[in-house]
């Protein structure tokens, strides 16, 4: 296995506080190709931290606020692989590594030709042996697919870089599936049961050490163990509380224009950086703050994006304070209370 540093430069991420990689064009929903992402110098310090220790790193924070597409950022400009899985409630640690397909061989046993007596054409490779081995991974789906003519193939192929692996949404698991993958994501390396000979299970071995990248929006605590082995960064990394949502506001604003750069409407009127403070003047109303009833909203930026391309392609720059705020009920305030965001 190839020390944290890998020969890959590993320890080296100092993107551009704004990296964009893609050609500008504006992208609905949430994409994961990359192309543009904000970093505070407290988030590269915490990737750095992250890859010189091997550690998975743990993104905390609420929906919307980028803890996903990090990942994708990350591995685009290091140019690194890119793998993800969202966790949910039905997820298994055991799915993270390898997946053992028992529909498939029940249906060889009731087939003609009978359960194959080789456990690896019903094992799948998951998202860490992917990350850990790809040249075995892929073997391994040689087998699973029933391509015998790829074996060699697969197995002359030349070692890839590192992956980046996102692990989304890890409080959605039950309480096992961090606990289960203590060993495999501490010393990277895991069994395959299923897959023997004379001297004991497989193992797959990291080959590299690629960069976990695991996310919680804290529905549910993650145990303390886990915990342990992760380093972590909070999203949106802030100086402070921000009870008065400065420092959220101005944030928004940046992420915001840089969505909307050289974005025109309709009409050929500029989304700049005045129009986007126009809507953030609206959606997040100082007084508020200030009055301390906690009616304050701060939307996440995934919300306020949305908000600016909607009042954009459908009102344009010029758009008034009534259609701005009938987006914005539409967009931000959607659960049926005055505040929170």
């Amino acid at each position: 296995m190839q020390e944290p540093n890998g020969g890959f430069g590993s320890r080296d991420f100092d993107p551009p506080d704004v990296d964009r990689r893609g050609d500008g064009t504006p992208q609905a929903g949430d994409q994961r190709d990359g192309d543009l992402y904000v970093y505070s110098d407290k988030l590269k310090l915490a990737v750095r931290v992250a890859l010189v220790t091997g550690r998975p790193l743990l993104v905390r924070g609420p929906p919307g606020w980028g803890k996903s597409s990090m990942a994708a950022s990350i591995a685009k400009y290091k140019q690194w692989r890119y793998l993800e899985i969202v966790i949910s409630s039905r997820t298994q640690a055991r799915d993270l590594m390898s997946e053992l397909d028992l529909v498939r061989r029940l249906s060889d046993a009731q087939g003609d030709g009978g359960v194959d007596p080789d456990w690896r054409r019903y094992i799948r490779p998951g998202v860490l042996w992917e990350a850990f081995d790809p040249v075995d991974a892929e073997l391994q789906r040689c087998y699973f697919d029933r391509r015998e003519a790829g074996v060699t193939g697969a197995g002359r192929a030349a070692p890839p870089v590192p992956a980046v692996v996102l692990l989304d949404e890890m409080d959605k698991a039950d309480p096992d599936v961090p606990n289960n993958l203590l060993v495999a994501l501490g010393s990277l390396q895991f069994p395959v049961d299923e897959i023997r000979d004379e001297k004991g299970p497989k193992i797959v071995r990291a080959r590299m050490v690629p960069l976990i990248i695991v996310t919680t929006n804290d529905e549910r605590d993650l145990p303390r163990a886990f915990l342990r082995r992760c380093v972590e960064i909070e999203l949106p990394t802030l100086d402070g509380l921000d009870k008065d949502g400065k420092q959220r506001t101005e944030l928004l604003v940046k992420i915001g224009g840089e969505h909307l750069k050289n974005v025109k409407d309709k009409a050929d009127h500029p989304l700049d950086d005045a129009f986007v403070r126009k809507i953030a003047g609206i959606v997040i109303d100082p007084a508020k703050a200030v009055s301390g009833d906690n009616g304050l909203i701060i939307p996440s930026p995934a919300e306020f994006i949305d908000t600016l391309r909607a009042v954009g392609e459908l009102y344009g720059a010029d758009a008034n304070k009534d259609d701005i705020t009938s987006i914005i009920g539409i967009a931000v305030r959607k659960r049926g209370v005055s505040g929170g965001a």
